[in-house]
């Protein structure tokens, strides 16, 4: 393809530098450059104020910012979150505004074969014209397409998650003119795919239908799809119209007052969305009453619009119009979903995700991630692999710096990040509201680890001598585990501290300890509020560059043992009293890393 050809160089060795306004002029007018009067186009379509007779008497210059490549994934590959290069305007050399353009494309398996020429991508993203509604025609046929390409060409759902059915769930009928649901026990149903729903109940649940033991019986028989929240019923439609016939509803799936029930459901919870052909995630709204399906902002004229500009071949052309977004209207930082405790484990673990925020239509499964507005988030590209894949140690690649298992204890310290930036309804329930990833990452550790050492039953010998008696261990987890830190890591997990970026971020003013905590206080869980490990992240690095480059991270949590293990026992009785943030525990952790990584 050829690149942009302005007589006067304008688009290439000078692109990103300031250049003033009437540089474009002279080049259009002057010499009929297709380039110059594109820009000058676009300006005047999207910017007009940019180009009025005031604003000559001022030092106002454009620079054309290309797009970054690349965001590296630890399993993806994937273009940017900016989506696109931009336009901006400076005034006195400081930016005052921007403009940001994409190529429509009307192919959406199109948006996963992003080449990279150098002027087109990198200035134009390329995207989907994004539906007005995701209850329309149009937003059905992406979703459905999403769905057909992942069945048809990937490994996500594996004969295991064919094999498993949830305890209960809502058979539906296939028309949608059908007038109720039915609650059904797996006894009664053929192995068939079914599709799980990730949602928020909402503060106000007065009047919203539930499974109890009192009407258990009558849901068996059927129940009203009028009767059902919002959300249920608009779920129900997403099913229907992705050809799945079986849902599974926390709220009718689960019996709500009867406390055995939902103990034993409540722990097979991570099967039902690992397992599930399709999870429906309605990260909006914040409550099972209104409804997800109906007008995506990102599909409003007030965020998008078609601009008739000639697009010459050097910038992708020949192409007639390009969208224009405003910049200033972004996503929501946070949604609702993403900001509960107990819906992390539902976003992390299902193999294949079609995502409902209010903004736009989006996809995530194992292999590919899709999104109407071609934004695509770098937080969440690929989250977990290892963990959701389940690679283990006989399928490492010779040429990584880190072994499977120490990558996988990276993936839990990044997990528990993200997880205490969100909020609980009870506190207490901290390390119970993630036990069931706990266990699958139990799992993977198990098959990523080589054979167990003598040192390593030592070790593990050593912490249930010293903290067993503090620690909270959840249903199912054998020894290994101690309120949220990993005994083979257990010093690298001790190096949290609270995360005071994240929390000056937050609606919160400080961190507190929690009160009725099941943790002891060296675990972060003992505190509500953001952690990090910056100690670990640093101490990576350096065990290639300043240690031994052939050390392992086996080697290297042992050699912390070895170093400061009978120091750090002998302050047991200390650290359960002393706050993590007290000050003292935050240098004491500090020091002992910089003594055990940097020595």
């Amino acid at each position: 393809m050829a690149e942009p050809d302005c007589p006067n160089g304008l688009w290439d060795e000078h692109l990103g530098t300031a250049i003033d306004i009437q540089e474009f002029r002279d080049c259009s007018r002057t010499n009929e450059c297709a380039y110059c009067g594109m820009l000058l186009d676009i300006i005047t379509h999207t910017k007009p104020s940019w180009l009025t007779d005031e604003s000559s008497t001022r030092d106002l210059s454009i620079a054309i910012k290309p797009r970054e490549r690349w965001v590296f994934n630890t399993n993806l590959s994937l273009p940017n979150s900016k989506g696109s290069g931009s336009i901006r305007l400076l005034e006195d050399g400081q930016q005052i505004d921007s403009v940001q353009l994409f190529k429509p494309i009307t192919d959406v398996q199109k948006l996963s074969l992003i080449s990279w020429d150098r002027y087109e991508k990198l200035l134009f993203g390329e995207s989907l014209d994004i539906a007005p509604s995701s209850d329309s025609a149009i937003a059905f046929e992406r979703a459905s397409h999403w769905l057909k390409d992942c069945a048809d060409n990937h490994s996500c759902y594996t004969d295991a998650q064919r094999s498993f059915l949830p305890s209960r769930m809502l058979r539906l009928e296939e028309s949608e003119a059908a007038s109720s649901v039915q609650l059904v026990e797996r006894s009664a149903v053929s192995a068939s795919p079914y599709a799980a729903l990730s949602y928020c109940w909402g503060k106000d649940t007065s009047g919203v239908i539930i499974t109890t033991k009192a009407n258990y019986s009558s849901h068996l028989k059927g129940i009203p799809v009028i009767s059902l929240p919002k959300t249920v019923q608009d779920a129900i439609t997403v099913c229907r119209r992705l050809g799945i016939y079986l849902l599974w509803v926390d709220a009718l799936c689960i019996v709500q007052d009867d406390g055995e029930d939902w103990r034993r459901e409540a722990e097979k919870m991570i099967d039902v969305y690992f397992n599930s052909f399709l999870t429906i995630s309605a990260n909006e709204p914040n409550s099972c009453k209104l409804g997800f399906l109906g007008p995506q902002r990102f599909g409003s004229s007030e965020w998008q619009q078609s601009v008739p500009v000639q697009v010459p071949p050097g910038l992708g052309g020949p192409a007639s119009h390009l969208l224009f977004r405003d910049s200033q209207m972004e996503r929501p930082k946070l949604f609702s979903l993403d900001s509960r405790g107990w819906c992390l484990q539902e976003s992390v673990m299902p193999r294949r995700r079609l995502v409902f925020d209010g903004c736009e239509l989006s996809w995530n499964c194992m292999e590919k991630m899709f999104c109407e507005c071609g934004h695509l988030d770098e937080e969440a590209c690929g989250i977990y692999p290892l963990l959701r894949t389940g690679r283990h140690a006989d399928e490492e690649d010779d040429d990584d710096e880190l072994s499977i298992y120490a990558k996988l204890h990276l993936e839990w310290m990044d997990f528990v990040e993200q997880y205490s930036q969100r909020a609980l309804t009870k506190s207490s329930d901290k390390l119970i509201a993630i036990s069931g990833v706990v266990r699958l990452f139990q799992t993977r550790f198990a098959k990523s680890k080589s054979n167990e050492t003598e040192k390593d039953k030592q070790i593990l010998g050593l912490l249930r001598n010293l903290v067993v008696k503090n620690s909270y261990m959840p249903p199912g987890i054998s020894d290994g585990y101690f309120s949220g830190l990993w005994g083979d890591c257990f010093i690298p997990n001790l190096t949290w501290t609270v995360d005071h970026t994240q929390l000056e971020k937050s609606d919160r003013m400080e961190h507190r300890k929690i009160e009725d905590s099941v943790s002891p206080s060296w675990s972060w869980a003992s505190i509500d509020g953001p952690v990090t490990f910056r100690h670990m992240e640093i101490s990576i690095g350096v065990w290639r560059e300043r240690m031994n480059p052939e050390l392992t991270f086996d080697a290297v949590v042992h050699e912390t043992y070895q170093r400061i293990g009978l120091g750090l026992w002998n302050k047991d009785e200390g650290m359960q009293e002393a706050p993590m943030n007290g000050g003292d525990y935050d240098m004491f952790v500090e020091a002992t890393c910089e003594e055990v990584i940097i020595v």
